[in-house]
């Protein structure tokens, strides 16, 4: 490969992405990444913010990658005229790390996700790397795309006939079968399974399965104190026995780097995976281990047989979505990837211990006064000073990226509000503009993100007696949303907008049930 191609890295600012970004860079491979803007950044603000924050951690300057705006939703991936000569001119070889992981079912969703990103996309920037010559071809799939399977699953095998838990399993297995037939001279694939965080200084959020869970687990205990375990996976339609394949992100991102690193290990299909599982109970009692108690000690619940009804209330939402996903899962065959590691010289995937796994779900949880979350505490301290400044609401942000102003002419979409605990129920939160939020009671057709929260929480942070920051980190509130950022950033503006009026409070959405209210400064 001569020194003006690139390796071109989609899904640098995920999970595996911002890992796979720093170690190829360590590696002092040249890296040209695609990447979507926001409403808050630009692609290249997004890539910097994650790369100074990763040199401020761990006192090492790295080179810095060619950044290219990008959306692989987009005709043409979204990529200016220039952008794409460029990439046509300088495309060396290929990692598809970007995806979407949605569990919902994609008829339920408003673009057809996780197929439009993980499929359609995937098809798009195959016809681009055609386009440019491109002969090797790298994709970081999922174990998971053997669908419903049993028993012992070989490297070599992609079976679509067994039937998937979710749409998200089909997506990947299909985004394989597209690179089958793309005929590139070499093509690699990376079946990683669960990707958790270890690392200090993890971001909270970042994973949509254990995590997750771990955020709902605080949801409902800070509700209903120490549910029995039994109990839980009753609910869940669980038995606790249930083993789950967990890797560490760290060993994903070197272990791929290393084979990308190898050619003689290219052109074949490896299994990311743990040899040694971690069953659904041992992941409780990590959770049980790892939570914060309630905040006030003098109004710590007490689990009773009466809480079921509302229990059941919160958690509904999410068993037919994780449920299906903590099935017990099969034996990965690793034939392939240990033949890899041998050549490489890169380590058996490390056991996750329940310490490891303590230790993990604490750090989402530790506060970070010298690394802010992203669009969080930044956003939520900016967004006040500008109000207080006599802005609106995100003006800066705008004049910021400039290069997606196109993204401030989009209505925001609506965001779902459930309330838990007494007085709780279901809202429509709708920003018409910075001047004015709309409520109506019931549930959104396709709102942009769901919100779950105790109305008491609620209360405290319309009176900002409580961060949004510090809820989000307690797991006192939950978002299940695509993108995370975005609902983070439009919850901010309506907050300001909401902040001391009783009409919106618990109570006064309770009386003014039904009705629409607009409330502006």
């Amino acid at each position: 490969m001569g020194l003006h191609r690139y390796l071109i890295l989609t899904g640098a600012t995920g999970l595996i992405g911002r890992s796979l970004l720093t170690d190829l860079l360590r590696s002092r491979i040249p890296v040209a990444v695609l990447a979507r803007g926001n409403r808050q950044a630009s692609a290249a603000q997004r890539i910097e913010h994650f790369l100074s924050c990763w040199e401020q951690q761990h006192q090492r300057r790295l080179s810095r990658p060619i950044v290219l705006q990008a959306d692989l939703g987009q005709p043409g991936l979204g990529l200016s005229s220039q952008d794409r000569h460029w990439l046509l001119a300088h495309a060396g070889s290929v990692l598809h790390s970007a995806a979407s992981v949605s569990f919902r079912p994609a008829s339920q969703h408003p673009e057809h996700e996780p197929f439009r990103t993980n499929v359609e996309g995937t098809r798009a920037l195959i016809e681009l790397a055609q386009a440019a010559g491109v002969q090797e071809f790298h994709q970081i799939s999922s174990a998971y795309a053997c669908g419903l399977r049993r028993g012992r699953i070989l490297e070599t095998e992609l079976d679509p006939t067994h039937g998937f838990a979710n749409d998200y399993e089909q997506s990947k297995l299909k985004s394989e079968q597209l690179l089958q037939t793309a005929g590139f001279a070499s093509t690699t694939i990376y079946r990683p399974s669960i990707v958790v965080d270890i690392q200090p200084g993890s971001m909270p959020m970042n994973d949509r399965t254990v995590f997750y869970a771990f955020s709902v687990f605080q949801l409902v205990t800070q509700r209903f104190g120490n549910i029995p375990g039994a109990e839980l996976f009753k609910l869940l339609n669980l038995t606790g026995q249930e083993r789950k394949n967990l890797v560490s992100t760290d060993w994903v991102s070197r272990t791929i780097t290393g084979i990308y690193r190898h050619p003689e290990c290219h052109g074949r299909t490896y299994h990311l995976t743990n040899p040694q599982g971690t069953s659904a109970a041992e992941l409780l009692e990590s959770f049980q281990q790892a939570a914060p108690p309630p905040a006030a000690s003098s109004n710590v619940p007490t689990w009773s047989a009466n809480s079921w009804g509302e229990l059941n209330t919160i958690v509904e939402q999410f068993v037919e979505t994780l449920a299906p996903y903590f099935r017990d899962d099969p034996v990965f065959d690793q034939s392939q990837l240990q033949a890899a590691l041998q050549i490489t010289g890169g380590r058996p995937c490390p056991v996750l211990s329940q310490t490891a796994l303590q230790a993990a779900a604490r750090e989402q949880l530790r506060p970070r006064p010298d690394q802010p979350l992203p669009f969080v505490s930044t956003l939520w301290s900016e967004t006040l000073a500008e109000c207080s400044a006599g802005q609106e609401p995100g003006e800066q942000a705008a004049e910021e990226t400039s290069d997606c102003d196109e993204c401030e002419t989009v209505p925001p979409a609506p965001l779902q509000l459930t309330l838990t605990g007494p007085r709780g129920g279901d809202w429509v939160l709708n920003r018409n503009s910075v001047s004015g939020v709309s409520i109506t009671s019931g549930r959104a057709q396709n709102p942009g993100g769901q919100v779950y929260v105790p109305a008491t929480i609620w209360n405290q942070l319309l009176s900002r007696h409580l961060s949004l920051e510090e809820s989000l980190q307690t797991g006192h509130l939950l978002i299940e949303a695509d993108e995370t950022d975005e609902v983070v950033q439009e919850l901010i503006l309506i907050l300001r907008l909401l902040g001391g009026s009783d009409a919106i409070s618990a109570d006064g959405l309770i009386h003014n049930s039904g009705e629409a209210l607009t409330h502006g400064h």
